[in-house]
């Protein structure tokens, strides 16, 4: 061997030293002083490489991997670490080549079987990295491999197996960032909030760089209703990766919510490009509260719904059609996280009370626990079944709704949080609808149908939906017309507001308030002296009653004139309803369930409709109890009508008791006729689909309801 040989033998072999200790640079110096000595040196070249890569020079990393794999073709170890190289650089054409070989030259090689397992994670290919990281688990257990495969059990709905991956990764080496973050969402999964901040708080002390666990933490502060932490968390993550979509959403979604409209254009074009771009990771729930139109909303949700189908594996089947006769029941099951003292459970429970048993069979599967209340046991009661589905997985859920023999399966969350849209992307049912609680197409292929009405989807928008237009005669949201009213309305006192002056009130989500609606409602209140602006605070920890005021204060509007309500019960909340003028709605997303609480309880609402379906719903509602005036097309109308209300009191009392009237005869609040047509929709489904022809948009028909 010649001196310059053995030179670069040293050389490399106390880089090698310096590398496994962490000291990534004085490893590089010796790496190239072993290359300058010997140009073809096949392990200084390889591991050289891995170095660059682990600064993030991917170019470099691959072009001297690739030199070492020149001199050295039948090494494993080598084809291992340049398919994850390609991973990391997004070529993941070209990593499952690179893995592929290395497991041909080394089947028992279990890092290249964690790394084809990775690739397979970033194709949302569940089933598959399930697989390759229970490949690398028999063959050398460690901490990666353990917490790769315990996040793809997370995602396939299998939670105490990740729990039990997740400890296994802890007891090897409790202080790795890995183990943290894993165990962070472990723990969140589980609903342990705190300990699953904790974690991650130690895993970021650790590994700073960590960009999952710092929007991971973000998520988490949220679910604890810490919205300032979250936001905090989720722009610290987009100021370490600029192109981190989610946290892109979570950004914006958390502004909307907090009322801190600084940036939100400018984040909301971002936005526009990465969907634009087919970037996945936009959440369409949080895309409905931004100015967008109907076909940006299904590029938003097929780019959602393609994840989606990733978590399915391809051995999952469809359920088979029923072959049912002509006599017997049809199986409904309804899918929700919402059986509970819920707004889902607000408006549909009389239906699902409603439902002709003898016609009908209905199942619920509940994925979430609810405490016990009233609303609940109506609700349960109501059903001929109940599955109590929380620990199920996805698939344990699928298989037992087919087992069931399900033949129409109801969509009640659609893209909301704890949505099971997996176990419809796995076909458990003939037929599949979407239902109230998205207002919005999922841009699923494994929808088959939306539950729509006229009004909310006109037939113009049929080409912005991957679902079919199921059409109801009337307004396609029920209602619970046992909703109790106060037996005496509260005093003005009583809640808080001034004894004289208008009262205009909005009680929707605070992400609704944009600062265009923020901008109307200061005119309007400029325009009428002595009103008032009555608020829902939805969140008492976060500080958007402070902010609205500034907002207002800084229009020439004194904050003063913003009442803010805490949460209350929903009798309490009726019963402000019922003491406020007039519900100023928001737009671009219109009020739903409150829109239905505030007509009920008496008060007016004043909307404008957009063009989504989202912005659209209180229209519809409006519409359908009988005042159609009410509902405008555009600001400058909403202002005017909002004014000239407020200045004539006998017009706006005129509105007030044709609304008590409406309780008995309107259709929106006629539960019996409404169920009727929901019935009709349902069997229409159901003999469509027995005739083996696929989904085909459809009306019930007015003159039989």
């Amino acid at each position: 061997m010649s001196v310059e040989n053995q030179e670069a033998d040293r050389a490399f072999a106390l880089g090698l030293t310096h590398h496994q200790a962490g000291r990534l640079n004085d490893a590089e110096d010796l790496y190239r002083k072993a290359l300058d000595l010997v140009p073809t040196h096949a392990d200084a070249l390889h591991l050289y490489g891995v170095l660059r890569a682990q600064s993030g020079d991917f170019t470099l990393a691959a072009d001297l991997v690739e030199r070492a794999l020149a001199a050295q073709p039948e090494n494993a170890d080598v084809w291992c670490n340049l398919g994850a190289i390609y991973r990391r650089a997004g070529d993941l054409g070209r990593a499952t080549q690179m893995l592929t070989r290395a497991i041909q030259l080394d089947p028992n090689l279990a890092d290249a079987h964690n790394n084809l397992g990775n690739v397979l994670h970033t194709q949302h290919r569940w089933h598959d990295a399930l697989g390759s990281y229970q490949k690398a688990l028999e063959l050398a257990p460690t901490v990666d491999s353990l917490c790769n495969a315990s996040i793809v059990l997370l995602y396939l709905g299998q939670i105490s197996n990740a729990v039990t991956l997740t400890r296994r990764a802890e007891q090897l080496e409790p202080n790795n960032p890995l183990v943290q973050a894993c165990m962070g969402s472990v723990l969140s999964a589980v609903g342990r909030l705190p300990e699953a901040v904790a974690a991650y708080r130690q895993c970021l002390e650790l590994d700073p760089s960590n960009v999952d666990a710092r929007y991971n933490l973000g998520v988490t502060l949220e679910q604890q209703g810490d919205w300032t932490g979250a936001l905090e968390s989720y722009r610290a993550t987009l100021v370490s990766d600029p192109a981190y979509i989610r946290a892109m959403s979570a950004t914006l979604f958390m502004q909307r919510r907090l009322c801190e409209w600084d940036g939100t254009r400018e984040l909301f074009s971002q936005v526009l490009d990465a969907i634009d771009q087919g970037r996945r990771g936009i959440t369409p729930f949080s895309f409905l509260a931004e100015d967008s139109t109907p076909a940006q909303q299904l590029a938003c949700a097929r780019l959602w719904s393609a994840d989606i189908e990733g978590t399915v594996g391809p051995a999952v089947e469809a359920a088979a059609p029923s072959g049912k006769g002509a006599s017997d029941r049809i199986t409904v099951g309804y899918v929700s996280s919402g059986f509970g003292d819920q707004p889902t459970s607000r408006l549909a429970v009389e239906l699902f009370e409603h439902h002709d048993k003898m016609r009908f069979r209905t199942i619920a599967y509940s994925t979430r626990r609810h405490p016990d209340s009233p609303l609940k046991r109506r609700v349960h009661d109501a059903f001929e079944e109940w599955v109590d589905a929380e620990s199920l997985s996805r698939q344990a859920l699928s298989q037992r709704i087919i087992a069931d023999g399900v033949d129409v399966l109801v969509d009640m969350r659609g893209y909301q949080d704890q949505a099971v849209s997996e176990v419809f992307a796995m076909r458990s049912a003939p037929v599949q609808v979407s239902f109230l609680s998205f207002p919005a197409t999922m841009g699923a292929d494994f929808m088959d149908y939306i539950v729509v009405d006229p009004f909310v989807a006109p037939t113009n928008q049929q080409e912005n939906f991957a679902e079919q237009f199921a059409y109801l005669p009337h307004c396609y949201q029920p209602n619970d017309t046992q909703r109790r009213l106060p037996d005496q309305r509260p005093s003005r006192a009583q809640m808080g507001l001034p004894d004289n002056g208008f009262v205009f009130c909005c009680f929707n989500n605070s992400y609704k308030i944009s600062p265009e609606v923020f901008d109307s409602w200061m005119r309007i209140l400029e325009s009428v002296d002595d009103s008032v602006l009555w608020l829902l605070n939805m969140n008492p920890a976060a500080s958007v009653t402070d902010k609205l005021r500034r907002e207002a204060a800084a229009r020439g509007i004194s904050g003063d004139r913003l009442i803010i309500a805490e949460r209350m019960p929903h009798a309490e909340y009726l019963g402000c309803l019922a003491v406020a003028d007039l519900f100023l709605d928001t737009w671009p997303y219109t009020a739903h369930t409150t829109a239905s609480d505030a007509l009920w309880a008496g008060c007016p609402v004043l909307t404008r409709a957009g063009e989504s379906f989202a912005g659209r719903v209180a229209g519809s509602i409006v519409h359908t109890v009988g005042l159609s005036e009410l509902v405008v097309d555009s600001a400058a109308d909403y202002e005017t009508i909002a004014v000239q209300l407020a200045r004539q009191p006998e017009r706006l009392a005129g509105f007030r008791e044709g609304l008590v009237k409406a309780r008995d005869s309107s259709p929106l609040f006629d539960m019996t006729r409404y169920t009727r047509d929901f019935e009709s929709a349902l069997e229409h489904m159901v003999e469509h689909q027995q005739a083996g022809k696929p989904p085909m948009g459809f009306s019930v028909d007015r003159d039989t309801s």
